[in-house]
Order: structure tokens, then C-alpha cells, then sequence
């Protein structure tokens, strides 16, 4: 099952969830998203965007653009990635479910 992520050059934050992916030690694909129509043709909600078999692991009701995501850590606060602890959570049980864990890196 394949791990995406999409990002947009405007926003400087996914180079975190990339070293974050790595420590994981999941196989993901990066995916530079340039345009308004690429934005909606893989109804990418911002930037960044991280994908398990196609399905975000952060859903949101944002219309696809290319802008910034906004997530909400463990403890409150506003933050441009993921909670490191939701998204551990969220690739593991993903992978888990659909016997594709790979700790190959």
C-alpha cells in the first residue's frame, strides 16, 4: 500500500513530516503539487498532505487548494504537520490493517 506525500512549495513544513515518515521507517512517495488543477485533481486540501492506499489520515472538509494545512497537536495547539504521536498512529494502523507494514525504510 502505497504512502504519499503531497506537498506545495509555498509551504515550508514538509520537510518535517518527511524526516518524520523516514524515522518511521515507511517506504513514502513525495508528490509536488504546482497547480490549482493539480490541487484539485488530487483533491489535495493543502500542504502538507499525508496518504495511506489514497485516503488522507487527517481528513478535512477543506476544498482543495494550494495553501498550508493547519493541524491540531495533542495538546491544543495549532501547528503546520501533523501530531508526530496521530501521525505514527495513523501510518501504523493504515499499514497494519492492510498487511503492509515495511519497517525496510
Amino acid at each position: 500500500m502505497e504512502v504519499e506525500l503531497l506537498w506545495w512549495a509555498g509551504c515550508p513544513s514538509h520537510p518535517v513530516v518527511a524526516e518524520q515518515l523516514r524515522a518511521l521507517g515507511v517506504d513514502f512517495v513525495e508528490r509536488e503539487i504546482v497547480s490549482e488543477e493539480d490541487a484539485a485533481r488530487e483533491r489535495f486540501p493543502g500542504s502538507p498532505t499525508v496518504r495511506v492506499g489514497g485516503v488522507d489520515l487527517f481528513p478535512t472538509d477543506e476544498p482543495p487548494s494550494l495553501t498550508c494545512r493547519i493541524y491540531v497537536l495533542r495538546d491544543g495547539r495549532f501547528s503546520p504537520t501533523p501530531d508526530p504521536d496521530d501521525l505514527s498512529e495513523g501510518v501504523t494502523t493504515a499499514l497494519r490493517e492492510t498487511g503492509s507494514l515495511d519497517h525496510g525504510g
